[in-house]
């Protein structure tokens, strides 16, 4: 399924991939460390599209999903879960305001801290898409406390996780209130 759904030359139709996510999104709950890998890679892919894609992920019930995995100690399931995550915040406020009820927020800055550099600078990239959101998910994002990773990013990551961090920081500043 996953090889299925990465597939974009051509791309199979989205009925057909839209029919695996319930099954997909069902093999977030397994205990195999393999399938949950290549269910959230499988995700990745759909959710690197546009937004309806994105949508029908979301209506499958994987963001909570995602998000849980986001908290496992293996990177060979946090890297394709922080991916599709990252790539569902790309999407619309209201897409993105399931990531953030789904307590997206807390585990994302704790990835900010994590020993493995990809999953920080993703983890940046993920947080910089929020803060390119409206005004109510700027504020959640101050209000989980993440601006002092951002700024151990800043300070102490790799350049690419730091110019992540910078875009979370600029993207606050130009879409965000003086309050």
């Amino acid at each position: 399924m996953s090889n299925l759904c990465h597939n974009k030359n051509p791309s199979p139709p989205f009925e057909q991939v839209r029919r695996l996510l319930p099954v997909l999104s069902q093999l977030l709950l397994s205990q195999d460390i393999q399938v949950l890998a290549d269910a959230c890679w499988a995700l990745s892919f759909v959710t690197d599209d546009d937004n309806s894609k994105i949508q029908a992920v979301v209506d499958s019930d994987a963001v909570p999903r995602l998000v849980k995995l986001l908290q496992m100690e293996e990177p060979r399931v946090i890297v394709p879960a922080l991916r599709s995550v990252g790539n569902i915040v790309t999407g619309t406020d209201q897409q993105t305001d399931v990531v953030i009820a789904a307590e997206g927020l807390p585990i994302l800055g704790l990835l900010l801290q994590h020993n493995k550099s990809h999953i920080v600078k993703e983890a940046a990239w993920t947080v910089s898409n929020i803060t390119a959101g409206n005004q109510k998910q700027i504020q959640a994002v101050i209000q989980a406390g993440i601006f002092e990773q951002l700024r151990q990013v800043l300070e102490k990551g790799d350049f690419e996780a730091q110019k992540e961090a910078a875009w979370a920081v600029t993207n606050t500043t130009t879409s965000g209130t003086p309050e």
